[in-house]
């Protein structure tokens, strides 16, 4: 799995950051490394990234023990560089996806399940053909 994306259902909030809006503006995000903070760190994390399936050389890291120190990097297809979301606001939003917005859904412009829950606490892992 080293190097391969994986998306992640979720809300998007008007900054393309997850949000809690209950499937109303269900998007896509692909996870493309992750960081935490190290100790006792406040502040944003060190961002020592795992990405390409590598660590840099100098870093030999112990992943956190608690998820409020993980930070996953990812890449939001509306938004152009890739952005620092803690963990536990993305497993919120996409365990918060509960119906489409009704508009979206009957557009026929989306391909949009009638039960968001079917897209709740999951992801998908792509592997090389």
């Amino acid at each position: 799995m080293a190097g391969l994306p994986v998306a992640v259902p979720y809300d998007v909030d008007p900054t393309y950051g997850p949000g809690l809006l209950g499937g109303r503006r269900a998007h896509w995000c692909v996870i493309i490394g992750v960081a935490w903070r190290h100790g006792e760190q406040s502040g944003p994390p060190d961002l020592r990234t795992y990405a390409d399936g590598h660590w840099p050389s100098d870093t030999h890291p112990t992943p956190p023990s608690a998820p409020s120190s993980l930070f996953l990097v990812v890449q939001q297809p509306k938004f152009v560089n890739p952005m620092v979301w803690p963990y536990p606001l993305l497993e919120a939003s996409n365990r918060n996806l509960l119906a489409p917005c009704p508009a979206r859904a009957g557009s026929g412009q989306y391909v949009i399940p009638k039960d968001l829950g079917m897209l709740r606490g999951k992801l998908i892992l792509f592997y090389p053909s």
